[in-house]
């Protein structure tokens, strides 16, 4: 039980309890969006021609997977491409 989900004389608050699950799983949708989306950048990435002019190397890599990962969760935070919220929708339709 959640401090945050009693009263002032410690009953549980039901209302409490599903806004935060309403909470958790708009944010559980929106890290799958962000998940999609990076999976996706990763693909396109891997499509690009050239080494450009800073070369090939293992650090470059990692700098993009995190810049492209980063990016990712911004735009699902954000507005998104509606992926999340269709998903919020359905999933809430369900409970």
């Amino acid at each position: 039980m959640d401090i945050n989900s009693t009263n002032k004389i410690g009953v549980p608050n039901p209302a409490s309890d599903i806004r935060t699950e309403n909470q958790k799983l708009r944010e559980a949708c929106s890290d799958f969006e962000a998940l999609f989306l990076d999976q996706m950048f990763q693909s396109m990435r891997k499509t690009l021609p050239g080494d450009g002019i800073f070369g090939k190397s293992h650090q470059k890599e990692i700098y993009e997977s995190l810049y492209y990962q980063e990016m990712s969760k911004k735009i699902a935070r954000g507005e998104g491409m509606g992926i999340g919220e269709a998903l919020y929708k359905k999933l809430q339709e369900k409970q």
